[in-house]
Parts: structure tokens; sequence; C-alpha cells
């Protein structure tokens, strides 16, 4: 981060964004390969409204595994109270659940269960929740 926030101030501005992003190739050259470049933007970029979205989109499977285990899994809880502690974060930080299920439909996350398709909707997993709630901090 030291190498993008050249003047220290604890911001990366779009100036500095542009002049210092050459300094990390690795980085650049991430970022160009997951750019879609039809539409311009990555490829798989989630808002923090979309994450919280799918943060509580688990929190109900899980609630819904739970109840047709009719016991409480222990490790189902403690999945559930990851998925919880996240979306707490975001919550906390004003962010509010994008509500476009428009989204999921398209990745066949509705589609999939309503059609008796078998497809499971596609879960914030662990890493993407984690990353989310660092972002809120």
């Amino acid at each position: 981060m030291d190498i993008l926030d050249a003047d220290g101030d604890g911001n990366v501005d779009e100036a500095e964004w542009i002049f210092n992003l050459d300094s990390l190739p690795k980085l650049k050259l991430a970022i160009e390969k997951a750019v879609n470049m039809s539409t311009g933007k990555i490829a798989g970029l989630l808002t923090l409204e979309d994450q919280l979205t799918r943060l509580h989109l688990n929190i109900t499977k899980i609630d819904e595994r739970i109840a047709k285990a009719h016991k409480t899994a222990e490790g189902l809880e403690s999945e559930k109270a990851f998925y919880v502690t996240a979306a707490k974060k975001l919550e906390e930080k004003g962010i509010i659940p994008s509500g476009d299920h428009h989204h999921d439909e398209e990745e066949g996350v509705e589609k999939g269960e309503a059609e008796g398709g078998g497809e499971e909707a596609e879960e914030l997993n662990p890493m993407e929740a984690a990353i989310a709630a660092a972002l809120a901090e």
C-alpha cells in the first residue's frame, strides 16, 4: 500500500494509482487479466451491497439446512456465526443489501432452485466474507 500511497496520507487517489501502478507489475497484470474487455469491469467483482446480500442468503441457507437436520449442527452454527459477523460489520458501516436478484438469476441461483435443476446458489465463500468484512472496517 505504501507504494501506491506516495504522499502517505492513507488514501490512494486517482493520480497516485495511475502513476504508481506500474511499480507493482504483478498487481497490474492481475487486474488486467481480471478485466472483462467488453464491459471494462472486473469480472466477478461483487459490490459490498452484493456481498452483503450473499451473506444474508448464506445465513438463510444454513438455517434451512439446520432445520432439515432437526438439530443444531455445530459446524453449521459456526459457519453461520462467521457469515453473521461479516454481515454485521458491513451493516454497521451503512452498507445495505443490493436486493438485486437479477445478478443471482444470471448465475442460475434462483433459476436452478426454482426449476429443480439441483444447482446450489453460489455462496460467498469464507475468503470473500473475510474480504467483505475487512473492506467494511
